[in-house]
């Protein structure tokens, strides 16, 4: 068995991708804290308008928008804490100054910092289960147990949050100095410095021991919140082909659906492919029986996977609601940028349709897609 590192699939990508390796500089680090920080902007930005909008807007009050300002505030929490957390083993600076410094101060730092990352990741992933759940009742059951929700929300937050305070207490949270470099993974590293305390699972877990519990704790989870979504968007495509009335309240209700299923949908990809991840990392994949390559990609790949998704998913938020992007975009200042660059071509649309009302009042539409 040859395992020289020419032949691993990490350096041979690496040629070419350098970000893919595990470790990183402190150029690295700027440019993902430069990505990230206008998205959280958008994520205080938004959860500060749903909140401010609540004393008006019932539509804003839902269970659906307090989940989603929840959610706001765990990505940001999440998104930081990981990154503090991340580079104390990745950047190649922070481990070498670890590898000699490394105190019972910087231990408990790791630890605090370890642990709520671990419980936002949770809590995102919980949190994608509970609103898909919200949907599914404000589509099958809207005068019933949806209203349940609607009164026992706190209640049911309440749950998701110590549910997701649970599963880091059985992750690897129990470390100790002394703080060493991983020299057995370092042909993964590129001449990069990469280190860790040492840390244990409770009960004596191993990794796999510990995967299977992740699994049937936090992924068995994101699999029933998929089928929910896919079983959201059988019923609104059903009941687009069986409405047959037409009308202005019933175009805008159908729009306000599938808005808000669409941002399930976006959750939905996000947690399929963290699972994808998840199953990459703990289940140590290997090629040619050798090679965790695989392993380490995922590794460097997820930061700027992070950032990226932070933003897409403050974006995706924004376009739930007219009211809420509106107010968003007031709050930011933008809204005037944005009607200077959309509102000619929606005048131009208009006037070149002068009887579109008249024909909407006088016709029936068969089918409504959405």
């Amino acid at each position: 068995m040859n395992s020289s590192n020419t032949e691993l699939l990490v350096n041979k990508i690496g040629r070419y991708l350098p970000f893919l390796y595990p470790t990183y500089d402190v150029y690295q680090l700027l440019f993902i804290f430069i990505f990230s920080f206008p998205s959280y902007i958008l994520h205080a930005t938004i959860a500060v308008t749903i909140i401010k909008s609540w004393k008006t807007s019932d539509y804003l009050k839902s269970p659906y928008f307090k989940v989603v300002v929840v959610g706001s505030f765990t990505d940001i929490i999440d998104n930081f804490a990981f990154y503090t957390f991340f580079f104390t083993t990745e950047l190649s600076i922070v481990a070498e100054y670890l590898n000699e410094n490394a105190n019972t101060v910087h231990l408990v730092i790791y630890i605090t910092f370890y642990i709520i990352s671990k419980w936002t990741y949770n809590m995102q992933n919980i949190n994608y289960l509970f609103i898909a759940i919200i949907r599914f009742l404000s589509i099958f059951y809207s005068n019933s147990y949806y209203q349940y929700i609607d009164k026992n929300y706190q209640y049911l937050q309440m749950l998701v949050i110590v549910y997701s305070s649970i599963l880091p207490l059985l992750s690897r949270p129990y470390c100790s100095l002394p703080y060493n470099f991983d020299y057995e993974k370092q042909m993964y590293f590129n001449g990069g410095k990469r280190g860790a305390f040492k840390c244990k699972y409770p009960f004596g877990y191993s990794r796999k021991e510990y995967y299977l519990i992740h699994v049937i704790m936090l992924h068995s989870i994101i699999v029933i919140s998929i089928i929910l979504t896919i079983i959201i968007l059988f019923k609104i495509k059903k009941l687009n082909k069986i409405t047959d009335e037409f009308s202005v309240n019933t175009v805008k209700k159908g729009a306000k659906e599938k808005r808000m299923t669409r941002y399930v949908v976006l959750l939905g990809i996000v947690q399929l492919i963290r699972l994808i991840q998840d199953h990459c990392y703990y289940a140590n994949v290997k090629i040619n029986g050798y090679d965790e390559s695989i392993r380490y990609i995922v590794f460097g790949l997820k930061p700027f996977i992070c950032a990226l998704w932070m933003f897409v998913n403050a974006v995706s938020i924004i376009f739930i609601s007219k009211t809420l992007k509106d107010a968003v975009f007031k709050n930011l200042k933008l809204d005037i940028a944005y009607m200077k660059l959309f509102s000619g071509n929606m005048v131009t649309s208009i006037s070149y349709n002068p009887n579109i009302i008249q024909d909407m009042n006088h016709e029936k539409k068969k089918k409504i897609i959405i």
